[in-house]
Parts: structure tokens; sequence; C-alpha cells
């Protein structure tokens, strides 16, 4: 078998099915016919919620066979509008897309050996890079040191010699696909010989699979037919205050965040698009509206379950009803939005399945039909993701790609930070981009030209009176 083949068989075993939901999803959020269908599961999604928290297995088994069977009897009534048959993935199709500064670093586990197949316009690769054991201590032991804020520099410096091949370093793009402990790596912390991050020499975008990563060129082409992109901000309000200082808060507790009314605050301002805060921010209204937008953003508290990842949850301003909302949920939900931004904590943090693949709020969005997620992958500092987000937004209206605008709020951040111990990757790195890297369109101001005609004739008219009264007293 061929390199090329053996990447082929490797994709569709792996991500036809994550490939097919995502589609599916995004396919039923534009079909108003099947309102009773949605409803129908959300409600087995809900008994799911109940059944996992009283850990009633039986229960949650009958409910997830309940499940797929409504799944197949909605194929069946409305073939059309299901996309069960899926081609498989060629990557000679996939490569057509592609741009020539790009480079796919698709990595994967096999055996007891960690490999990468290095992916460019014109050429597949395949690389060893060593044991897996080894690895993955390394990485585990990285992402401890640089989330709980301690020195991680050498450590840095070894994973960039043993994960980023050489041959990809003459590629302005990096497009990396994670693969099991992977995913938690901040692959652009990575310390090159020259002492500087890789942030600094290449742009990097995230993706958990290729299907995906290939649906940016529809995307892309897309963007050309929109008249632009609206943002919907949820920024919920929680009764209790932290004790700590302003730069130590963290978005993973249930108090009050500064640095997130702020973020929601100038985001509002800067685009005049619908926000939901304080007691507006409701799992209610996010449920409601959340469907129809094309941006989200969400600002907020998030927490992570390892024991039961699907009870994950965003956490919503307290309302009538519960505030929490559950990865089981999220599956449940048919959303057309081109981005989510998840500005929380963990949120791109969760548990590695051996069948479903990565558990996670992020990876609920893209099932849900969302192609593009900002995500976090520790406890961020509520402060300076403030600045890093406002910035983000700020690169995206001025038209620069999701990937670059990401990398660009973070240079910005590190080059604007003083104190050299909010320069640490704990503070910048936590946000990572997952999925397509076309840019959004925001509206543009639009040109009254009757209001300028009517400007330059009253210019006009007053030039000619002013004439005419010199004249007639000359």
């Amino acid at each position: 078998m061929t390199t090329p083949e053996l990447l082929e068989t490797i994709e569709n075993i792996e991500h036809t099915l994550d490939w097919q939901e995502f589609l599916q999803n995004r396919e039923y959020s534009e079909l108003a016919f099947i309102d009773d269908y949605k409803y129908e599961e959300a409600a087995f999604r809900s008994q799911l919620v109940t059944a996992r928290k009283k850990k009633q297995d039986n229960t949650v088994l009958a409910l997830e066979l309940k499940l797929e069977q409504l799944h197949t009897n909605f194929k069946e009534q409305y073939p059309n509008y299901s996309k069960s048959a899926l081609s498989d993935f060629k990557i000679t199709d996939f490569q057509q897309k592609m741009q020539n500064k790009e480079v796919v670093l698709r990595y994967e586990n096999l055996q007891d050996s960690l490999y990468v197949f290095i992916i460019d316009k014109n050429d597949v690769q395949l690389l060893h890079l060593g044991a897996s054991e080894v690895i993955s201590t390394q990485v585990n032991n990285y992402v401890s040191s640089v989330s709980n804020r301690k020195n991680s520099d050498e450590i840095s410096k070894i994973l960039y010699k043993q994960l980023i091949p050489t041959v990809a370093l003459s590629f302005e793009h990096l497009n990396i696909v994670p693969d099991n402990y992977l995913f938690k790596l901040p692959f652009e912390t990575l310390i090159n010989t020259s002492s500087n991050y890789l942030i600094e020499d290449k742009t990097i975008l995230y993706t958990p699979y290729l299907s995906l990563l290939q649906h940016n060129a529809i995307a892309t082409a897309s963007i050309e037919n929109e008249q632009y992109a609206d943002l919907m901000i949820f920024t919920p309000s929680y009764e209790a205050s932290a004790n700590e200082p302003v730069a130590e808060l963290v978005r993973g507790n249930e108090y009050r965040l500064i640095g997130a009314q702020k973020e929601s605050e100038l985001l509002a301002n800067i685009f005049e698009n619908a926000s939901y805060s304080d007691y507006s921010a409701t799992k209610e209204n996010f449920k409601k509206y959340a469907p129809n937008a094309q941006l989200l953003h969400l600002s907020m508290h998030a927490n992570v379950d390892f024991i039961t990842p699907e009870l994950s949850y965003l956490l919503f301003t307290e309302g009538n009803s519960d505030n929490k909302l559950y990865i089981e949920e999220l599956y449940g939900m048919n959303l057309k939005a081109e981005m989510a931004v998840l500005s929380a904590c963990n949120t791109g943090d969760g548990v590695l399945d051996v069948k479903k693949g990565m558990i996670s709020l992020h990876r609920a969005f893209t099932h849900a039909g969302v192609p593009t997620t900002v995500a976090s992958l520790w406890n961020v500092p509520d402060n300076a993701t403030q600045k890093i987000m406002v910035e983000f937004y700020k690169e995206l209206k001025a038209g620069r790609t999701k990937a670059k605008a990401l990398q660009l709020a973070k240079l910005q951040y590190l080059e604007t930070t003083d104190d050299p111990n909010f320069r640490t990757p704990f503070y910048w790195a936590g946000f990572v981009i997952n999925g397509t890297n076309n840019p959004v369109a925001f509206p543009q101001a639009e040109i009254n030209y009757t209001v300028y005609i009517l400007i330059g004739s009253m210019l006009m008219l007053l030039l000619f009176i002013l004439f005419w009264r010199k004249k007639k007293f000359l």
C-alpha cells in the first residue's frame, strides 16, 4: 500500500461518521419543515442528560438506540435531504484545492509509534517521529507546565525538533491534524533554534480531520455570495465575586468576569450586532436565537467533566430554567454559524474516546454544523483573553483569514505586554482555531450617494451666492 493509499484508508475509517454528522446538521439548519424532528431529538437529548447524571447506564443505552432509530427514520422519510451516502475521501481531490503556500501535518499513532503525513499540493510523505509513549509523556508534561504558568522552554525546544518536520518549515501556513494526546498541545508555543515561538514564523490552523479542512474551499467560494456575517454575543452574569487580582482571574469558576464583560461590550460597539448580556444571556435564549446566527461569540464560564464528558457544559445566566448547556444537548442542535468563538475555559479540552474521538465542547459545535471554532486548552486568564479576542475581531474585520487574525492578535499581545510574567504561553496561547480558514465578510458602511449629492449642491449654491454678492459690491 502506498503512502497516499494508507492516508486515504485511515481518513475514511476514522472520520466518516464525524464528517457525516457535520454535513447533516449543517444542512438541517436550513430546513424549517423538520421542526418536529428537531423537537423530538432535543427531548431525547434532555432525557440523556438526566440519565447520565443519575448514572443509569441501561437508560442511556436505550435512549441512544431511540436516537439512532430517529435518525434512520428521518433519512428514510427525507432521502433527498440526507447525506448518508458519502463519497470516500480522495487525497488527489484534496491536494487540488490546496494552496502552494500551505502544508498539512496529519499526525497518526500507529501501533506504538507516532507518524506524520506531510501533505502539500504535489506530494504526500510519511515520516516516523518516535515512540508514542516517550512523546506522549513529554507532551503531557509540557502542557501541564504551560497551563500551570511554569517555565517549559527546554521541553518546548525538544518537542519542536521531534514534531515539526524540517520540510514543513518552507511553507507559510501549517494545517495541523492532531491525534490522541496531541489534541491538547498548542503547537504555536514550540520554540525553534532561533528561540522564536512557532507562531512568530508561521500561521497555524488546526482541524480534527482532513474532510473538514477540505470544506474550507467550499466556504471560501461561498463567501463571495454573502453580504456579510452578523455577530451574536452571549455574556452571562454571575452573582459571586472573585478575590484574586484582575490579572490572575480565569474563566473557570462561577464568579463575575470583568474581562469578559468588557470584551463583549467592545465587540458589540465595533460590530453593532445582537448582544445578549447579563439576564438576557440565558440558555433558553441561546437555544432560541443561536441557530439563526452567522457568527457566535460566547464569553462565559465552562466546565469539563472528565468522567462523563457528555456532561461538560457552558454556563449561562440562571433564568427560569437551568443555565447549563451540555455537550449532549449541543449534539442535537443544528447551527448554521460559520464560526463559534468559545471564549471560556477548557472549551478545547476533553476526553478522547476510541469510538467517538475527542469529546469536547468545541467538537460538539463542529458536530452541530459549525465549520470553525476558536476554543481554549486550559483555564484561560480573563484579562489577557479580553485583549486577544478584541484584537482578533479587529483583524477579522480588516479582511484577514481566521488563522492569520488569531496569529496577529497573539503577536500584538506579546508586543504590547511589558511584564515578562504575562508574556508566558499561559496568557496568550490558550486559544486555538479549528476548522476552516476563510475570511469573514463583515458589514461595510453603506455609501449614501444622495447625501453627498445634496451636500455638493448646497456647497455650489453657497459659492454662487458668495460670488454674486462679491460681484454686486464691486
